[in-house]
Parts: structure tokens; sequence; C-alpha cells
């Protein structure tokens, strides 16, 4: 009996994380609200500022139907954090994808970033924004 109960409660608890996962969070900031929604382990959904960024987009997460992406971030080269599938289902003209140099090396319309490095992105004359690092 203590191991049928065990057993259901590990499967209940492995539904309610993947039933959390799904939930999108919306924050609010001086400059707007922030929308963060999880789509499957590393792959993550974040809308601010009319802008669509992707973070490691990669198959199971379910990418059709949402917003293509105005800036693409890959952490690094496995599988489950780069597919080049999945990258292109999510892009448009004018996508920039910033990546590590071994990501790069695969999808080649990347720009390569290197650890401790510093960029820009899209910021404005009237806008201040903390660069990425």
């Amino acid at each position: 009996m203590r191991i049928i109960w065990i057993a259901l409660c590990s499967a209940l608890s492995l539904l309610l994380v993947v039933s959390l996962r799904a939930q999108s969070q919306t924050f609010s900031t001086s400059a707007g609200p922030v929308k963060i929604t999880p789509l499957y382990h590393a792959s993550t959904l974040i809308e601010a500022g009319g802008k669509t960024i992707y973070v490691d987009p990669a198959k199971p997460a379910k990418l059709t139907g949402l917003s293509k992406a105005d800036l693409i971030l890959v952490s690094h080269i496995h599988g489950d954090h780069m597919d080049p599938d999945s990258i292109k289902e999510v892009s448009k003209a004018g996508t920039e994808i910033l990546a590590p140099a071994a990501v790069v090396q695969t999808v080649t319309s990347g720009k390569a970033m290197a650890n401790g490095e510093t960029k820009n992105w899209q910021v404005g004359p009237s806008r201040r924004c903390r660069p990425i690092t």
C-alpha cells in the first residue's frame, strides 16, 4: 500500500509540475509589462516592449502558432538547447540570433557572443537599456 501511495503522490507531483510549466507569467516593470512563457525544458518565450525573444528554442517545445522572434538567444550546442529546425520555425526576416561560437558553426545566421562579452540590442536614442551580458 505504501508503494502505491508513493507512486500516486509522485504522479500527481509530476502532473502539477507539467501543468505549471505551460503557464505564462506577466510582470509589471517601469518600462511596461514583461510576459514570460516556459515552453519546455530551457525553451522560453519572452514578450516585452512589442518584441519577441526566444531562449533556447528546441524540440519538443510546441512552437507552431507562436509569434516570430525578433531575437533568439542560444546558450550552447546541446540538442535540447540548440535545434536548427526550431530556430528556423520561429525566425523571420530580421531575426537576430546571439549564441556561442560553437553554435554559430551550425546556425550560421547567428552572431557569436563570448562568455563575459556585452552587447546592446535594439537600443534607440530615447531608450535606456542594460546591456545583454
